[in-house]
């Protein structure tokens, strides 16, 4: 166990100080700018506050948003796992199970400190001017409905009818935070899958697939879309229009997220009993 912990946080400072964090930068700059202040304006033009947990939550419920989120993640852990340096020392002390399962650790961390940190700073953009409390505020519930809605921003683009007729703010929060996080820990799975059997580089393309197609399906309202994790990790998607019905449960989305992630961890285990660890930087 302790050569396991010792391979996950070796990896995760090497992932910390990563130039790629950049795109952390880039990245919530496109969604303040697309959905955080668009929502503080509406806000202001009503002279209301906005509740701080909504733009939180329509950070992880907007297709463009979670499509950001997603192919951010990706792309800042497309350096792991690596062979290079004194990795291979670690990885012939530690043996094969251990480094997979120290790889795993890694990814399940930095998939939660990537998530925490994004929205975190999310709340932190929207507290100046905000409210906390487990209820939604009017801009939320009215700003479409009032003669303000002329300017061409739509509420409901950012936090849909769906959620705030059906869930209070603290409870869409967990049901946005966890199927997001489930989500990038299953992508970084198939991702270390594919690196473990000897296709790293294909394996990093099918998941910028997947997120592509999945947040393009969701858009679509495609009857497909729920073979895919972002119709399971966006909670609007969840709801009947206008009834406090379910289209599928957001309780067996996330069962069905740990599902995947656990048989994509049970996969790696076993492939990495077989893998030249040595050489997967090449592939």
């Amino acid at each position: 166990m302790k050569k396991t912990m010792h391979i996950a946080f070796s990896e995760f400072k090497k992932w910390l100080i990563s130039p790629k964090m950049v795109l952390v930068v880039v990245m919530m700059i496109f969604v303040r700018e697309n959905l955080i202040v668009p929502m503080q304006k509406a806000a202001d033009s009503m002279s209301q506050p906005l509740n701080i947990l909504e733009p939180c939550i329509a950070s992880m419920n907007s297709g463009l948003s979670v499509l950001a989120i997603l192919l951010c993640y990706m792309l800042m852990i497309a350096d792991f796992p690596s062979s290079g340096g004194n990795e291979c020392y670690y990885i012939y002390r530690a043996g094969k199970k251990s480094w997979a399962a120290g790889e795993i650790i890694f990814m399940i961390i930095s998939a939660f400190v990537y998530l925490f940190v994004v929205i975190f700073i999310i709340g932190l953009e929207a507290s100046p001017n905000g409210f906390w409390a487990d209820g939604w505020s009017i801009p939320a519930t009215d700003y479409d409905k009032s003669q303000k809605a002329g300017t061409g921003f739509i509420m409901a683009n950012a936090i849909s009818e769906n959620i705030v007729t059906n869930m209070p703010p603290f409870k869409a929060l967990i049901f946005s935070f966890f199927p997001t996080l489930l989500s990038m820990m299953l992508y970084a799975f198939i991702y270390l899958e594919g690196t473990l059997l000897g296709h790293k580089t294909i394996a990093f393309v099918i998941d910028l697939l997947l997120i592509t197609l999945g947040c393009s399906m969701t858009a679509m309202n495609s009857k497909f879309m729920w073979l895919l994790p972002e119709s399971h990790s966006l909670l609007q998607m969840h709801f009947k229009a206008n009834y406090r019905e379910y289209v599928f449960s957001p309780e067996a989305s996330l069962c069905v997220l740990v599902g995947l992630c656990a048989l994509f961890v049970i996969l790696s285990a076993f492939s990495s009993r077989k893998a030249n660890l040595l050489d997967i930087d090449r592939r």
